[in-house]
């Protein structure tokens, strides 16, 4: 089949880990394709039902799947954290840390916590790229450029929400203890950017109004139909 020129960029919902051979819950074949995909040159967009696993590790491994049901995303994306045990902040620290090639879409997310009310803290990549767009942040150290780091802030519990995207091999590794931080003291924490994006709009839908539950016939009684769904492995 020859090549589509007239694609650039292709999404795929419900999509598998980066890092091939971790997460074992999705499918093999999904990441070989992603892996085709990207050596064809097209941009890969991953929507996955689990903003932390798209590059997880074992101790992340699902046994499950809920889902959340509102009349908005934001909602029933809260719902379904809730489901599988997480919970969101409603105020606190947010700490940020992306890549090159994530910090103008990143912008988005940080101005909506910074509209919130959160204190954004930053590594000093990313806390120089919110400055200059003027969001500001608290700049903290990577755990290699020495103490006091991340890791301690997430230790000493003074971070509520990790936001954490690599680029390579190297920043996986670097990464690794953030995550495993954050998975010890149950810090919630996303590796993308369609996850942090959904945390705000998550966080943000709480802090605006109530959950609440019904069952799926009150939902057909009243003859109306959730208009968002969201979903937790």
């Amino acid at each position: 089949m020859p090549k589509r020129t007239d694609i650039n960029k292709i999404l795929i919902i419900g999509s598998g880990p980066i890092v091939i051979g971790q997460a074992c819950e999705f499918d093999y074949s999904g990441t070989q394709a992603c892996k085709a995909l990207m050596e064809e040159g097209y941009e890969i967009v991953l929507v996955n039902s689990n903003p932390a696993t798209i590059m997880t590790d074992p101790e992340m491994k699902s046994t499950g799947e809920v889902m959340g049901i509102d009349q908005s995303f934001g909602l029933a994306f809260a719902k379904a954290q809730l489901g599988a045990g997480q919970r969101f902040p409603l105020s606190g620290r947010v700490f940020i840390s992306v890549k090159d090639d994530d910090k103008k879409s990143m912008l988005y997310t940080a101005s909506r916590f910074h509209g919130l009310g959160f204190e954004i803290v930053a590594t000093k990549g990313t806390s120089k790229f919110l400055a200059h767009h003027r969001i500001p942040s608290r700049k903290v150290n990577k755990v290699r450029e020495g103490r006091p780091h991340v890791v301690d802030m997430i230790k000493n519990r003074e971070i509520d929400l990790v936001i954490n995207t690599t680029s390579n091999k190297k920043a996986v590794a670097e990464s690794f203890s953030i995550r495993s931080a954050a998975l010890a003291f149950n810090i919630p924490y996303t590796t993308t950017l369609a996850g942090a994006t959904a945390t705000a709009l998550a966080v943000e839908s709480m802090i605006e109004g109530e959950l609440t539950v019904k069952s799926l016939q009150e939902y057909h009684g009243e003859g109306l139909r959730p208009k968002a769904q969201g979903t937790r492995d």
